[in-house]
């Protein structure tokens, strides 16, 4: 396969435009409403309630997960959308792209592209997925991975405000 055209190109994973249309403000005010309440609900039921004070990294890697997970949903579901999934078979791309979400956040970036038809030829033939669909998800969630991790949606610097809520008494 030497000299042929790669499926994923990096420039495609890395073009987020596209995915960028489909979501709207309001959608993501209210992802970033929905990170501080299950930032909250977790640190207070995992920790605080045990009498643990967890320490400024263990707090950082807590949101930083709960964000990248919500804004995973939100931008996966303004995608799958558009293509008019319901029920079992939004559950199975949605599964798939978890999956992929999970690999991609370990990997380096010029693994991604084996990494994504890796999961597309094992998920299309485990899970009976349609082929196009799985590429779109794969695509789509390396395109959210990829500016999570070094593009528009990197989590800015936290306040204090926002990692230690029970200073507030917001618990």
């Amino acid at each position: 396969m030497a000299g042929s055209k790669p499926k994923f190109p990096i420039e495609a994973i890395t073009n987020f435009s596209d995915l960028e249309s489909l979501v709207d403000p309001f959608e993501l005010k209210r992802a970033e409403s929905e990170i501080r309440y299950r930032f909250t609900k977790l640190l207070y039921k995992r920790f605080l309630r045990r009498g643990i004070n967890p320490s400024f990294e263990a707090r950082l890697n807590l949101r930083d997960g709960i964000r990248a997970r919500v804004y995973l949903d939100t931008y996966l579901r303004a995608a799958l959308n558009q293509l008019a999934l319901i029920g079992y078979d939004r559950a199975k791309y949605h599964g798939l792209a978890y999956a992929i979400f999970k690999q991609l956040r370990k990997a380096d970036l010029g693994k991604w592209p084996r990494i994504l038809e890796g999961f597309i030829k094992g998920w299309t033939v485990m899970y009976q997925l349609d082929p196009k669909i799985a590429l779109f998800t794969a695509i789509a969630t390396a395109k959210i991975s990829f500016q999570l991790r070094f593009g528009r949606l990197r989590p800015p610097k936290p306040s204090k405000r926002e990692l230690y809520p029970e200073l507030e008494g917001e618990v």
